[in-house]
């Protein structure tokens, strides 16, 4: 299963049809939705690194608040696609 597919599966498995991909019997949020709230989260309890990407953002001419879920959302990318690997022994 690769990192979109992940990101796609709802945080409560259970009721998720694993048989026919049924989407439409998912309730709730995704798992990538999940992971990006959670960092989004750590990213506004950090006041250093708030400052540091509002910085960035800035050179880049990005708006600061779009630069917050920008990141939570790359960050959640991330986690999924390392997930998404195979396990090594």
């Amino acid at each position: 299963m690769d990192a979109k597919e992940l990101g796609r599966q709802p945080v409560n498995a259970g009721e998720w049809d694993y048989i026919n991909s049924n989407r439409a019997a998912a309730n709730g949020i995704t798992k990538r939705e999940y992971f990006a709230g959670l960092a989004m989260q750590g990213i506004l309890s950090s006041p250093e690194y708030l400052k540091a990407l509002a910085e960035t953002a800035q050179e880049k001419g990005i708006p600061v608040d779009r630069a917050v879920p920008m990141a939570a959302c790359e960050y959640a990318g991330f986690l999924l696609a390392e997930l998404a690997k195979e396990p090594t022994p």
